[in-house]
């Protein structure tokens, strides 16, 4: 067991993954444990994770190769071994204050409950290209679990790398759906937050996404009918979190879930 964990997935991230591995190396409140899974790359991916020496890495191979949800949600399954939960991406970075700035504001939180904070986006090389956050924003605020939820029906969604969940050493009652692939993380964040006590965020940008020809988002746009139908579902399905009235209408549009 361990008290901070990240875990980062991995498909050929040989490009990207050593900045990610790097900017854990250099936090201030580095995790007691971080653990690579690798769905069977076929570049140097693995390589390099055995070969890192700033920070000590654990590598999982996978039998066989999941794709990106199935190895994401096979990530999840870690969340029971520790207090504080990080997911990171392998092509994106943290700052060198987020773990502890993040984990510090949960401090006084109850399983489950999750903060995340701003972020910039950079491009391959690096270099940030759109600014999302706000300086001297370290503070966490507390928002209403109707208020995020909303957010995320309209697709304004936190990004993977930017939150830290606390677990309480416990599984996490939800997982990412595989049946809207281009907004899964919309609704997984939508779901996790009608289940936890507690939703914090953090104006600053203490993390970095990084937008490249091989990402998802850039994925989604060759093929727009799936995005927008997929959009379209994540939308109402997450409508039917919300108390408020006048949202129930939506869920009935949603028939395929009437079963769920």
């Amino acid at each position: 067991m361990s008290e901070l964990l990240t875990v980062i997935p991995v498909y050929n991230g040989v490009h990207y993954l050593r900045a990610t591995l790097e900017s854990l190396a250099r936090q201030t409140r580095r995790p007691d444990r971080v653990v690579v899974i690798d769905d069977c790359s076929t570049d140097g991916t693995c390589a390099l994770v055995e070969s890192f020496e700033e920070i000590s890495c654990e590598l999982v191979r996978n039998e066989k190769n999941l794709g990106l949800f199935p190895n994401l949600n096979h990530a999840l399954e870690y969340a029971e071994d520790t207090e504080f939960f990080h997911l990171l991406l392998a092509d994106d970075c943290i700052r060198p204050s987020f773990l502890e700035t993040l984990v510090e504001s949960l401090a006084q939180s109850s399983a489950p409950s999750f903060v995340y904070c701003s972020y910039d986006w950079i491009d391959s090389t690096g270099n940030v290209i759109q600014v999302g956050g706000k300086m001297g924003g370290k503070r966490s605020y507390p928002i209403g679990r109707s208020k995020f939820i909303y957010r995320q029906s309209l697709l304004q969604t936190v990004s993977v790398g930017s939150v830290v969940i606390r677990s309480g050493k416990q599984p996490l009652p939800v997982f990412f759906r595989q049946d809207m692939p281009h907004v899964a993380d919309c609704v997984f964040y939508a779901e996790l937050g009608a289940c936890c006590g507690e939703i914090l965020e953090i104006a600053e940008a203490l993390c970095e996404i990084r937008r490249h020809s091989e990402n998802a988002t850039q994925q989604n746009t060759k093929n727009l009918n799936a995005w927008v139908t997929d959009e379209f579902r994540a939308m109402q399905r997450i409508s039917c979190l919300m108390p408020q009235k006048g949202w129930p209408s939506l869920c009935l549009l949603y028939t395929s879930d009437a079963a769920d």
